[in-house]
């Protein structure tokens, strides 16, 4: 079934085992000065061991003048590095895969945001400009010549570590993406105007790294197809570009999309269709004679099937699906893609892991991150574990509970999954009814499943060691009209033509986008000053596009918010009243069903809280409280 991914593959002379390729993808566990830790180790051996060909560390900074992007990056910029480097190949080799290493220089994109920030001519990076960094510093000539030899002795420094081969970063905005680009490349010298001299930059890096490697070394390259911009790199400018690059002899192109500004085409939602760079790799791939990869929510394995089956490229790149779960490929590989914990595209790993300068963590994978820390060894004693609640978090401590050699009873009484059920009927959260098949098929057999809603007499009859309550939450709010969200999209007939949302976060801003789509006449009030502020810009500027272009109104910035039967007011922060008219009323608002925890209060077992009925919140507090509350009682 899976012939084409499993057969080997050949880049200039490598030989790969088949066409799975980890891409490259910031994790945030270096020190200080972005050398190799443990850490790292652990969670790029993990991902090799997963059973991907080629293995791509994240993208390093190759000197100590203005190329480094972030505080916690892999640095390839001295000869310091080059010991940890080595025993970063050495892992990744050892575990069985190819080792590759990214070279990038972060030009005007640089999250430091302070000086020295230069890039190809002055033009900021808009949001990085609004929170204080300075204007980009126009590069000279003679500054583009010792960036030209700094990728040179960085290329070197790959090969002495020994690495399979070494990749330039030249996609996603960065510094050889920004000389590529007419939006952000206005010079009008040899490295400016038409698109053969803003190739010039690209062309010669490649050319310093080449003379650093020799010709035994496979140079790779990451380009954006299209940055999804007036005036930004077009699919055309890139094809030739691919062209370009073949002539200078490098091994393979990567295909990638967008840039800083445009994060929702660079890092997907899980409203974009999957496999959303085949198109533009299949562009390139037409037009030149070396092999493509393409990278870009490949989170169905029967998907990246298919791309290599229509020729659309010759290996897949897997980001975001690693961190999911690193052993994608050899799952896939094995005949058991249903195993596979699939990437829902959440974008949790950016907005609340490298974007608030910790590491990499994922919603479904608790372990993401954490490989150096966790231990595969088993419990000595095996408890009884009764779990209230089949939700994902209560789902999450069964499964961790079982797979650490417990008894496990868990009570649910209607559709495990929980609200999950609900959420993810939508036909926007696609991704979301794979997490819960995979939950079910995790679960299946794992643990003895009572059918019925749980009292503290009936947990007590059961003689546990410890009880683990993942209860969720209920609606906090009733009335004649008045629904909440879940309710809402499981029984869309009960919600009438005109609808008023209330509450600006991310669930509230979806549920808005599913009433209009279904020709519901649709109001958004909230407390907040932003739609979907919870959530980063790859989520969310798809989000507001959508509901936006639907025609949703919006009412933000509201003091306070109530309601009577058929009608909602408003009083705006500025003093002003307002009314709307509706027939449903939808609202986001959830509280803690934590009754039965009172009355388990004082048991001699072990009784913890997990989930929404300890708060209300995401996928990944459930999933990290389920493992928590399961490690320690191990």
């Amino acid at each position: 079934m899976f012939e084409l991914l499993g057969s080997p593959g050949e880049i200039s002379g490598l030989r790969t085992k088949n066409r799975f390729i980890h891409s490259p993808l910031h994790s945030m566990l270096v020190d200080a000065n972005g050398h190799v830790t443990p850490e790292l180790l652990a969670y790029q051996r993990e991902r090799a061991l997963g059973g991907a060909g080629l293995c791509f560390t994240e993208y390093a900074f190759i000197d100590h003048d203005a190329s480094r992007a972030n505080l916690a990056q892999l640095s390839c910029a001295d000869d310091h590095a080059i010991p940890g480097l080595a025993r970063l190949a050495e892992t990744i080799r050892f575990a069985g895969a190819l080792a590759g290493m990214q070279l990038n220089h972060a030009g005007r994109q640089r999250f430091l945001a302070t000086a020295p920030i230069v890039a190809p001519s002055r033009v900021p990076w808009e949001w990085l400009h609004s929170i204080g960094a300075p204007v980009p510093t126009q590069l000279s000539a003679e500054g583009i010549a010792e960036i030209v030899a700094s990728f040179g002795r960085a290329a070197s420094r790959v090969r002495m570590a020994g690495f399979d081969l070494v990749e330039l970063h030249a996609g996603h905005g960065y510094l050889v993406g920004q000389f590529l680009s007419g939006i952000t490349n206005r010079r009008d010298d040899l490295y400016g105007g038409d698109l053969v001299a803003r190739q010039r930059f690209l062309l010669e890096i490649v050319a310093a790294m080449r003379r650093a490697v020799g010709d035994d070394f496979p140079i790779t390259v990451r380009l954006s197809g299209t940055e999804g911009q007036p005036e930004g790199i077009t699919l055309e400018e890139t094809v030739e570009t691919a062209r370009a690059l073949e002539k200078a002899g490098v091994a393979l192109i990567d295909i990638s999309a967008g840039n800083h500004h445009t994060m929702d085409i660079q890092v997907q939602p899980m409203y974009a269709p999957v496999a959303v760079n085949a198109s533009a790799a299949a562009a390139v791939r037409r037009a030149v004679r070396i092999p493509v990869s393409v990278v870009g929510s490949v989170v169905i394995p029967l998907a990246a099937e298919e791309l290599l089956e229509r020729g659309d490229a010759d290996f897949v790149r897997l980001g975001r699906p690693l961190l999911a779960d690193p052993h994608y490929p050899r799952k896939v590989l094995s005949g058991r893609p249903e195993t596979v914990r699939p990437c829902i595209r959440c974008n949790e790993c950016l907005d609340r892991g490298v974007g608030r300068k910790r590491h990499v963590v994922c919603a479904v994978n608790f372990a993401c991150g954490r490989e150096a820390a966790l231990t595969s060894e088993k419990p000595r004693s095996q408890l009884r574990v009764v779990i209230v609640g089949g939700g994902i978090a209560g789902l999450e401590a069964a499964a961790v509970a079982a797979e650490n050699g417990h008894s496990v009873t868990l009570f649910e009484r209607n559709r495990l999954g929980g609200s999950l059920n609900d959420i993810a009927a939508s036909e926007i959260k696609v991704d979301l009814r794979r997490y819960l098949d995979w939950l079910l098929q995790r679960a299946e057999g794992r643990f003895e499943h009572l059918q019925a809603e749980a009292t503290a007499d009936d947990v007590r009859q059961l003689e546990p060691d410890a009880v683990i309550l993942a209860t969720g939450a209920r609606p906090a709010e009733h009335g004649d009209g008045i629904v909440d969200i879940r309710t809402a999209l499981a029984r869309p007939d009960s919600v009438g033509a005109r609808v008023v949302v209330v509450g600006g976060g991310q669930f509230a801003v979806e549920a808005a986008w599913e009433f209009a789509r279904a020709a519901k006449r649709v109001a958004v009030v909230a407390r907040e000053a932003t739609l979907a502020s919870d959530v980063g810009p790859h989520t969310s500027i798809p989000l507001l596009k959508a509901i936006d272009e639907l025609g949703v109104d919006t009412r933000l910035g509201c003091s306070h918010i109530s309601a009577s039967v058929g009608a909602c007011r408003l009083l705006r922060s500025d003093g002003t009243e307002e009314e709307i008219a509706y027939d449903t009323l939808v609202t986001s608002s959830y509280v803690p069903a934590g009754e039965l925890a009172a009355s388990l209060a004082d048991e001699s077992f072990a009784v913890v809280s997990i989930g929404d009925c300890v708060s209300p919140r995401r996928i990944l507090d459930a999933v990290w409280d389920a493992n928590v509350a399961i490690r320690q009682l191990s």
